[in-house]
């Protein structure tokens, strides 16, 4: 006897949904959906991307022992980059490996450092210690 109506259309997706997650669920148990690796392990060089692989910097920008927010840090010459700094000072890149100049810059001044980047996972970190304004 075939069902009409009403329980023919809920039978209907019923069946449709079983036969759904029966075919995105593997026999074996494993989770349905790929996870998505953002950080590759060191043995894969970095970030990845066609320019080689890029690793973290941390660029801390302070006024005294005071960390400054929002102070806008750029990386040069090779592929530059800029990068604001959070309420901890710290302004984050991913560079490629090479030699960078870093500048912050706010009204307080001017502050530059320079760093070597290298393929590391361990972040490379720079000081940028604003002096304080004359008065």
């Amino acid at each position: 006897m075939k069902p009409t109506g009403v329980a023919s259309k809920a039978l209907y997706f019923a069946l449709a949904a079983i036969l759904v997650v029966a075919a995105v669920i593997p026999a074996s148990g494993a989770a349905p959906f790929a996870t998505l690796q953002t950080t590759p392990p060191p043995s894969q060089g970095g970030h990845g991307g066609s320019r080689g692989g890029s690793y973290p910097v941390k660029a801390i920008v302070k006024l005294g022992d005071q960390p400054v927010a929002g102070v806008t840090v750029t990386a040069t010459p090779k592929n530059s980059a800029t990068a604001v700094t959070d309420e901890n000072g710290i302004a984050a890149f991913l560079l490629v490996p090479g030699s960078y100049t870093f500048t912050a810059t706010n009204d307080s001044g001017t502050a530059t450092a320079s760093a070597k980047v290298v393929a590391s996972t361990t972040p490379v970190v720079v000081q940028l210690p604003l002096a304080p304004k004359a008065q």
